[in-house]
């Protein structure tokens, strides 16, 4: 008897901590074009989050949120917002986070298969570590003509950095904001447009667009001292007509001369002058300093 209402007791309890209100799956839409969106948990199998998740959502399979706590998204005064493929699996994850003491949940409305039923945008995690294969075939060679375009457009920036360099680092402030657009103009084709942003711009002209907004705020606290072998990397398909790929730069010892910490005061004065609003100083080595990034037109027809 007492064992069959211990049992009930714990089936009530689990029910109710289950359920959580849901969030509007448009309105959460609109939130991550406009980079104001709460932190997002796909709690989801690693082969399903790698083929396609929201934007900027992070992943822990729903049996690991309790043991992986201190990885969950947060954001002061949002809820976090749970999905699965339909229901289930957010509902035992919010069990996991009632238990760990997470703050605020909100489930997906409709969850993953909702949100790509209605064309809401996706992310492919084609980053360090994950399975390319489960990428389309299109898909595949959408990344490899990306990751094809950039090289180009990386050697010429890191010639013209040098260059500038060699007659003094306020000229390298001049050799990167007249030299880069330029390379990118000189890569860039009808169907396809390279470029570089960040969470810290130095220049306006590289503010994020809407679809690389996810990206950087999700691989903003990532470091990395070498950039030996492959680097993070996340693709997106930004609507019915276009791709993006996005590829992370970390802070390398040569552009500390520019974005490190202690600077001469020439040259902090030439900064402010050619970018008044700068917030890319202060930089360490192996830091996440932005993206590289491309898109590509894949409809024929389209520019």
């Amino acid at each position: 008897m007492r064992r069959a209402w211990l049992v009930g007791a714990l089936s009530i309890l689990v029910a109710t901590v289950a359920c959580a209100p849901n969030i509007d799956r448009f309105e959460l839409a609109r939130e991550i074009e406009s980079g104001s969106s709460p932190p997002i948990l796909d709690v989801r199998s690693e082969s399903e989050f790698s083929t396609s998740h929201v934007p900027g959502a992070v992943h822990i399979p729903f049996y690991s949120v309790w043991s992986r706590s201190d990885e969950l998204p947060t954001k002061e005064g949002e809820p976090l917002v749970v999905y699965c493929e339909h229901g289930p699996r957010a509902g035992l994850a919010r069990v996991g986070l009632w238990l760990a003491g997470a703050g605020e949940v909100r489930f997906l409305e409709g969850h993953m298969t909702a949100w790509k039923a209605d064309g809401l945008p996706v992310a492919a995690a084609v980053g360090e570590g994950s399975d390319a294969g489960a990428e389309s075939g299109a898909e595949s060679e959408w990344v490899e003509t990306a990751q094809a375009a950039l090289k180009p457009f990386k050697q010429g920036l890191k010639g013209a950095l040098e260059k500038g360099l060699s007659k003094g680092p306020e000229a390298a402030i001049d050799a990167c904001r007249l030299e880069a657009p330029r390379i990118a103009d000189s890569v860039a084709t009808e169907s396809l447009h390279v470029g570089r942003s960040s969470h810290r711009l130095r220049n306006p002209e590289n503010a994020p667009r809407p679809w690389m907004r996810p990206i950087l705020e999700e691989l903003r606290d990532s470091v990395r001292d070498s950039v030996v072998g492959e680097l993070p990397h996340r693709s997106v398909r930004i609507d019915d007509e276009r791709f993006g790929y996005a590829e992370a730069i970390y802070m390398q010892p040569l552009c500390l001369t520019c974005h490190g910490t202690d600077l001469p005061q020439p040259l902090r004065e030439r900064i402010r002058e050619v970018y008044p609003q700068d917030q890319a100083t202060g930089f360490s080595v192996g830091e996440f300093r932005g993206i590289f990034w491309v898109e590509l037109v894949t409809r024929p027809g389209v520019s």
